[in-house]
């Protein structure tokens, strides 16, 4: 049994420094999140508004998990951006100056 969860978080710590270390795959990821929470909004704002302001309960889970994602894409968007930023820096330090 231990070594089951061993393997998955092992797993998911080879998943997260692939995603984190590639600049493909950090950007499809963030595109796939953006859809997901666009599809979030628009389907919690029109066709299942009555069903998610039902309970309070429903309003809080739907809009926190849209929430919640919405600062990881941002998060990660800044990741993205500081990440690419270093690169081009240590770039430029590559080429001599004439």
């Amino acid at each position: 049994m231990a070594d089951k969860k061993r393997s998955f978080l092992v797993d998911i710590w080879y998943f997260s420094r692939a995603l984190l270390h590639d600049r493909g795959a950090r950007r499809r990821f963030l595109a796939q999140l953006l859809i997901v929470v666009l599809t979030l909004l628009v389907i919690g704002n029109w066709p299942l508004s009555d069903w998610v302001e039902s309970t309070q309960w429903r309003f809080l889970i739907w809009w926190g998990l849209t929430f919640f994602l919405t600062c990881w894409m941002l998060l990660l968007a800044l990741y993205d951006a500081l990440r690419v930023r270093r690169e081009i820096l240590e770039e430029e330090d590559d080429f001599p100056d004439f």
